[in-house]
């Protein structure tokens, strides 16, 4: 079983995947985390931060493992990686 497809077994409402949306405003990484909102940005590992300013990708996954209300959301420069961070988090909510 993919990481992806334990998520979903995981999650009882809904799954999200974006990547690179800010590409579609024609945003820096910089800019795209300025609006959002700064309890979301300040989550992010600075060390995948830097990755994304340098090399221009934003992957997030968001994911609502118990009910449509509370979520996990993770930004990562790899979309692989994200997917794997959000896994876990799922995980260690459910121990």
């Amino acid at each position: 079983m993919t990481p992806l497809d334990e998520l979903i077994s995981l999650c009882k409402a809904s799954i999200s995947i974006g990547i690179n949306e800010h590409r579609d405003y024609y945003q820096s990484v910089e800019d795209y985390f300025r609006e959002l909102n700064s309890d979301e940005a300040s989550e992010i590992d600075p060390a995948s931060y830097q990755t994304m300013k340098d090399t221009n990708p934003v992957m997030s996954v968001q994911c609502y493992p118990h009910t449509p209300i509370g979520f996990i959301l993770v930004y990562h420069y790899d979309v692989n990686e994200a997917i794997k961070i959000a896994l876990k988090e799922v995980k260690s909510e459910g121990t």
